[in-house]
């Protein structure tokens, strides 16, 4: 599934089956963690904004997140592209990578922990989470592992993994992961997020960076909703005693 196809096909999940909300939801962590880790390449980031060009108000979605972002990408003309691409790979660096001071550490235990620092319990909660689901972190011991692209690559996964699961007809199994997820937004994401959203809204002049943290803000919120609803509808069986 690629994600430009459902850049392109962007529409709120009100009133959606519930395919294709789980298949809207795959794609948009998909978009997120691409642009927290910078897996953004150019040509992916001229169709997002090809694709935020080419609608117009009358056509415009009523999802708040989507709004968000379209309105980060919205008026870029074609000749401002990669200068454009350039200050905000610039201000990346400025906001979550540093060598100075990180206007928005991008590091769930810094936003949970009494002394702000990296690597704290929180992060080897993150750390269990994913391997008890067996997640592999793409930049294992490079980087902690509640780094928000990370946490986010994680959800991506999870409800891709769910996808699966619905279209193989394997409700126990798509059960057991909307739990998880809803776990982990309840536990972690919905806890710091918000606030990481802030920071980077207060520190950055940058519309596109503006943008992206009220979008992030606004799909973590939704989610919880969301993913209460999804497990309404899937409820997790009690595994079925075994004859003695």
């Amino acid at each position: 599934m690629m994600i430009m196809e459902g850049v392109k096909q962007m529409e709120t999940t009100v009133g959606c089956s519930i395919e294709e909300m789980l298949a809207y939801r795959f794609r948009f962590y998909d978009l997120l963690r691409r642009i927290f880790l910078w897996k953004l390449p150019p040509g992916l980031f001229s169709e997002l904004v090809s694709a935020a060009n080419q609608e117009n108000d009358e056509t415009s979605s009523e999802c708040a997140h989507e709004a968000a972002l379209k309105g980060a990408l919205k008026g870029v003309l074609a000749d401002q592209l990669m200068s454009y691409y350039r200050d905000i790979e610039i201000e990346y660096t400025r906001l979550f990578l540093g060598p100075r001071h990180l206007p928005a550490p991008p590091y769930e235990s810094v936003y949970r922990s009494p002394q702000k620092l990296m690597m704290q319990d929180v992060t080897i909660d993150v750390r269990s989470t994913y391997r008890d689901n067996g997640f592999q972190v793409s930049n294992l011991n490079q980087e902690p592992d509640d780094t928000i692209g990370i946490e986010l690559e994680f959800m991506c996964a999870l409800s891709g993994a769910s996808v699966d699961a619905y279209g193989a007809n394997d409700t126990k199994k798509l059960a057991r992961l909307l739990a998880t997820q809803r776990e982990f937004c309840d536990l972690h994401l919905s806890k710091w997020v918000p606030q990481f959203c802030d920071d980077i809204a207060r520190s950055t002049q940058s519309g596109f960076w503006k943008g992206v943290a009220q979008c992030t803000r606004e799909f973590v919120q939704q989610e919880l909703v969301e993913l209460e609803t999804l497990c309404a509808s899937f409820p997790i069986s009690p595994d079925k005693p075994t004859q003695g």
